[in-house]
């Protein structure tokens, strides 16, 4: 190891394991090397540690805002659905259909609370699709072919946006309306 290297595994185990919310110490060694314990020796010192922060994941991402200001959303109040986030069809993935026909299945948890006015909106490469839907499967037709993105939304009575996925791209492969001209 090269004179000066910080033992970043080294490190890392440390503050991993249940000894971390105890004291940790730092000192370099006979070869230049720098060291993290838990034990403390002569010569080191005390590395203070900020508090543990703590990512809950599951929250839908935030709406963006127009140019006139904030964007008004039910989840102002509290969160109405833990996550929404397109299955099918699967980030990336590539297909053939003849017809151009694309299965959109979305997933929310918990479930599209219909009765509750909740309806989803898709969207195909920032436009609108399909105006609202009360399910969450839809068969798209006449696809042109290539790269797509689509995005959903659940949005409630009001058409305010209670939730959003994360953007899924797939490639659809069709055959050419365009023939080769014969020699």
């Amino acid at each position: 190891m090269r004179r000066g290297t910080v033992l970043i595994p080294a490190l890392v185990a440390v503050l991993a394991a249940p000894a971390a919310h105890g004291e940790i110490y730092r000192y370099v060694d006979e070869s230049g090397t720098v060291v993290y314990t838990d034990k403390p020796r002569p010569g080191a010192e005390k590395v203070e540690l900020p508090g543990i922060s703590v990512y809950r994941g599951g929250v839908p991402r935030a709406a963006s805002a127009p140019a006139g200001g904030r964007k008004e959303t039910a989840r102002d109040s509290a969160p109405a659905y833990e996550a929404v986030r397109i299955v099918s069809p699967a980030n990336d993935q590539a297909f053939w259909s003849a017809a151009g026909e694309v299965v959109v299945q979305v997933e929310t948890q918990p479930e599209l609370r219909v009765k509750a006015g909740h309806r989803l909106r898709l969207y195909m490469d920032g436009r609108p699709i399909e105006g609202l839907l009360e399910t969450t499967a839809v068969r798209l037709r006449n696809v042109a072919r290539g790269t797509h993105t689509l995005r959903a939304e659940v949005v409630d009575g009001a058409g305010r946006v209670l939730a959003e996925s994360e953007p899924v791209t797939f490639h659809l492969h069709r055959p050419s309306v365009l023939r080769p001209k014969p020699p």
